[in-house]
């Protein structure tokens, strides 16, 4: 503690208005400040393949997940990349040989970490390996579709125009506790879906809601999202220029962001997934809440947002495909392997 700052306190214990747990507590505050940040950047060891080419835009994705997918997303990201670089960033380096292969077949630029922390890589790859002042980070069961990337962009100079100060900025995700209602709304679906379902909402807890639970509701959603560009020509002719607010904590499976946010906000707040908060590889079930920090990087782009009065947007003339998360993903997985072909036909014609 500065000197000044110690004098200032031990004149407050004299007056009375201070308590020696005062001094205790900011201590322990000023010490776990400092190992945090340092700990938010920390990733060990780590290879990194070099293809960036420099462009305005960093498409990050965040690979562990669903390996078997990989060459689906992989593909239709590449074909609706643009002019965009694209970093897949692997933490623990698990399933590496596949996406390298994948990366050079793509001219992908690879980022493998040592230690299975996704904060850490992201903080790494945003703040030392790349330049561009905006970032698209998405996960690897994200299916693009031709709209997607050029949709958000435009959102994103459409309200920055206007003066709104951005947290993240999102498209309309299919299976999403969400933004599955603005698609269900947007194509007409809603009143069939809680026939068969429930009626659509999103201001509830996400383990509540059918679309997240219920592998038969993903399944329902997912037979009306294809074949996804021509949905996603739909969406975007109904929806154009049109956006919304997030008022709920919101998924960063695939959020655009100005790269400045990782800098000023010391990093995404990284934790230590070896102490069994996580039952398993990239599930959040069993997660342990926190009453004091935001644990991870969702809740800490959710937070950020919220602390700086920036505005967590969706662009509703956006689209992009997300294929489960929560208790579907066995289900899922399966029913991908038997439309994978459905999946990628747009792409190939």
């Amino acid at each position: 503690m500065p000197s000044a700052a110690l004098k200032r306190f031990l004149s407050g214990l004299i007056r009375g208005e201070l308590a020696t747990f005062d001094l205790t507590l900011a201590l322990i505050r000023r010490t776990w400040i400092e190992l945090q940040s340092r700990y938010n950047f920390y990733v060990g060891k780590f290879r990194f393949i070099d293809r960036l080419k420099g462009y305005h835009l960093t498409v990050i994705v965040i690979s562990g997940k669903y390996p078997s997918i990989w060459n689906a997303t992989l593909e239709r990201l590449y074909a609706y990349s643009g002019k965009a670089d694209v970093i897949i960033v692997n933490p623990d380096g698990l399933h590496g040989r596949t996406l390298e292969k994948l990366c050079e077949a793509y001219n992908f630029s690879y980022f493998e970490g040592s230690t299975k922390n996704f904060e850490a890589a992201q903080n790494y790859v945003c703040t030392f390996i790349i330049d561009s002042p905006l970032v698209l980070k998405m996960d690897d069961d994200l299916f693009l579709t031709e709209k997607t990337i050029p949709s958000l962009l435009r959102a994103y100079i459409r309200l920055k125009s206007v003066g709104h100060d951005i947290g993240f900025l999102a498209p309309i995700l299919n299976v999403n506790n969400v933004t599955y209602f603005h698609f269900l709304k947007t194509l007409n679906l809603d009143d069939e879906y809680a026939q068969r379902f429930e009626k659509p909402i999103f201001t509830r807890h996400w383990t509540r809601q059918r679309i997240w639970w219920d592998p038969a509701a993903a399944q329902w959603v997912w037979e009306r999202s294809l074949p996804l560009n021509t949905v996603a020509n739909v969406i975007e002719e109904r929806n154009r220029g049109k956006h919304d607010l997030i008022p709920v904590r919101f998924s960063i499976s695939c959020i655009l962001f100005e790269r400045r946010i990782i800098a000023s906000s010391r990093g995404l707040l990284a934790y230590n997934r070896a102490t069994g908060r996580y039952e398993g590889r990239g599930d959040s079930i069993g997660r342990k809440a926190s009453p004091m920090i935001p644990i991870g990087d969702e809740a800490f782009m959710n937070y950020y947002t919220n602390d700086r009065m920036c505005g967590r947007f969706i662009a509703l003339d956006s689209f992009a495909g997300h294929l489960c998360y929560g208790p579907q993903a066995t289900t899922m997985l399966r029913w991908f392997e038997n439309n994978k072909a459905r999946l990628l036909e747009d792409v190939r014609r």
